[in-house]
């Protein structure tokens, strides 16, 4: 039978139990078991927290991007039926009716409030002046004898063209203003004035507003 200093030099000197006295560390036993049963080391432990947490990080990102798209779908305005149907008119073939001359322009002169109108010549533009604006957009509020001419293409755009009488300098010739508005942002983009005999006071201007 082994001696009491046989059974203390068999154990390991990490353990601090008695000994069963078949030489093997009960920490160790209890180690080993738990590795068998699948139990989680203190490293298993770890690294289960730090998956636990970019889980979480993960679900919080996802959760805050859910609540910003619904932030943005409620802060975008809604598309006004009656300009969606307007623009649609706009693009279509026929003669438009005076009322719907009328419901242009005033959409038109909402679009340009607070907005800079400038004339582009080749490279550089330069703002509308005062008296140019009034000749330019003074049908939007003064309609009479104004009519549409129907769709125009050009540079990529369409656009509808209004025709109003113009001021002209001499009383037996007629002098015409039309003014080209985009069918898809209700902008204007050019004007044109001309007498009904070409003349060198006719004039163009391509327009940009911004």
């Amino acid at each position: 039978m082994p001696s009491r200093c046989d059974q203390s030099r068999s154990r390991p000197s990490c353990c601090t139990e008695p000994s069963c006295g078949c030489g093997t560390c009960p920490r160790s036993e209890r180690r080993l078991r738990a590795s068998r049963f699948g139990a989680p080391g203190p490293t298993g432990h770890r690294s289960a927290q730090r998956e636990g947490g970019c889980d979480n990080t993960a679900v919080r990102r996802i959760a805050v991007l859910f609540v910003v798209l619904i932030v943005v779908a409620g802060c975008t305005p809604a598309e006004n039926p009656d300009r969606a149907e307007l623009l649609a008119r706009l693009a279509q073939e026929g003669q438009l009716s005076q009322e719907e001359i009328a419901r242009v322009f005033e959409q038109v002169d909402q679009a340009l409030q607070h907005k800079t109108i400038r004339v582009v010549r080749g490279a550089t533009s330069t703002a509308l002046g005062d008296a140019e604006r009034s000749v330019v957009l003074g049908m939007l509020g003064d309609r009479a004898g104004v009519f549409d001419e129907g769709l125009r293409s050009g540079g990529g755009r369409r656009a509808r063209v209004f025709n109003a009488p113009g001021l002209s300098n001499n009383p037996e010739i007629e002098a015409t203003r039309r003014l080209f508005v985009d069918v898809e942002t209700l902008l204007p983009l050019r004007f044109e004035f001309a007498y009904a005999f070409p003349s060198p006071d006719d004039y163009a201007l391509d327009l940009m507003v911004n």
